[in-house]
């Protein structure tokens, strides 16, 4: 800001007391009158967008902490099964097992503990089952239709020997009444006689049982036991198969805490491996209470990461719902593309998010703003002077404010500290401002 200063020259002619016989003298006062210098801009449209930044770190999409779900001592860690690390030492050479940094695909086997104990269970139970499905095969066949014949001829057998003894019984009894016969052959023979009723009555159910198959309480049983052979060898064949631990998804080993030979058990946790799916990287970040609402799930975001110049492109995918109550921050993810590994988790990263656009609003330079009892103000050219005119705001930017209210698109204001100017003050125009994209002519 310049200031101009021009001198006015004002005759003023007196009488000077005691000289009249003189001729008039003539006096000059000097009035000096200040103008500034301004510079100005024209009120234009442009595309804004207010942008949050933010810090935070890269967490991997995955992480798993692997552990045994049955007890045993390691037996085997793998090769990797794509890059492996060959190494000579001492003249002898030697591919190295999986580790840290080694990349494995899912189903990949990463630790294998001894089987035998658990085998030999599986075997038993197998065992188990077979005879309970022979009982059970045995049962449904029931009798075969020999046996069902035979329990007929014992039926047929137990039937004439009844009438023999019936006969016999009936002869002693006659030979009782004429003393041919003692009283104990009698008692005899009708003991014999009750004894063939007994056994005709037990053949005849022997031909009902083979005629008839077996009971449904029978079979409920036989199937039971059946049934709970098959679980016992499912939980043995689980036990085996647990023997064998492998990766859950594509993902690198990040951590590896024990080797061939160690004890593992399923509780006490013995924590085996670490591994992170980082094929994609998310940032997590905390944004300000006061932008609930602002960042959207599925929105578009950069990424800037230390030492990496070109800011990476990433979309958010989890807004939390709670908001700290100590930060009054609530976390956000974004996503990011790291399927060549170019990023690692951990490294701090910064985050900037477009929290609100107007395309092709009128807006004006930052420093054009002045305020008055907390209300923005810019000042106006018009005629060598400037006017005093109240705005609203929009969306707000480094350079650049949006107005919503109280301008026109091609007005001029001035850009230069107008704190300095007041209403209807005299300026001059110095020069136009680069950044106001339409040229003001000077008046």
């Amino acid at each position: 800001m310049r200031f101009r200063y021009f001198f006015l020259l004002a005759a003023i002619t007196v009488n000077m007391l005691g000289c009249a016989t003189e001729p008039d003298a003539t006096l000059t006062a000097t009035l000096v009158v200040q103008q500034t210098d301004v510079e100005v801009a024209r009120v234009a449209r442009r595309d804004l967008s207010a942008n949050l930044e933010l810090v935070g770190n890269l967490l991997p999409s995955r992480r798993s902490v692997i552990v045994a779900e049955v007890d045993g001592v390691i037996e085997k860690i793998p090769q990797p099964r794509e890059n492996p690390t060959v190494v000579e030492y001492a003249g002898m050479r030697q591919t190295l097992p999986l580790d840290i940094g080694t990349a494995v695909k899912q189903g990949d086997l990463l630790v294998q503990l001894d089987a035998t104990e658990y085998v030999l269970a599986l075997e038993s139970e197998k065992a188990q089952l077979a005879q309970a499905e022979a009982d059970l095969a045995n049962l449904i066949a029931w009798k075969r239709p020999e046996e069902v014949a035979l329990a007929k001829a014992l039926y047929d057998e137990a039937r004439a020997n009844l009438t023999r003894a019936d006969s016999a019984y009936e002869r002693a009894g006659r030979l009782l009444q004429t003393n041919a016969t003692s009283t104990s052959e009698h008692e005899t023979k009708h003991a014999d006689a009750l004894k063939a009723r007994a056994l005709l009555a037990h053949a005849q159910a022997n031909v009902a049982i083979a005629e008839s198959g077996p009971t449904a309480e029978a079979l409920a049983v036989a199937k039971a036991s059946v049934a709970s052979a098959e679980a016992q060898v499912r939980h043995k064949q689980w036990r085996v198969d647990k023997t064998s631990i492998v990766a859950p998804y594509d993902a690198v080993v990040t951590d590896r805490y024990v080797d061939v030979g160690d004890r593992v058990t399923a509780l006490p946790r013995v924590e085996i491996m670490e591994l992170m799916d980082i094929r994609f990287l998310v940032a997590e970040v905390g944004v300000p209470e006061r932008y609930l609402g602002s960042v959207q799930l599925l929105g578009k975001a950069t990424i800037q990461i230390d030492g990496h110049s070109v800011p990476i492109p990433g979309m958010i995918v989890r807004i939390n719902d709670k908001v700290d109550p100590g930060s009054r921050t609530y976390r956000i993810r974004i996503a990011i593309d790291n399927g060549s590994r170019e990023f690692h988790v951990g490294q701090f990263a910064r985050a900037v998010l477009t929290i609100a656009s107007s395309p092709n609003t009128l807006a004006i330079p930052r420093q054009a703003l002045t305020y008055s009892g907390g209300q923005p103000n810019v000042f106006l050219l018009a005629d060598r002077t400037v006017t005093r005119r109240r705005v609203e705001l929009g969306i707000e930017t480094d350079d650049f404010v949006e107005v919503t209210s109280g301008l026109k698109e091609g007005e001029q204001i001035v850009v230069d500290d107008p704190a300095v100017l007041t209403d209807g003050m005299p300026v001059h125009l110095r020069q136009v401002d680069s950044v106001a994209q339409i040229p003001v002519s000077a008046p």
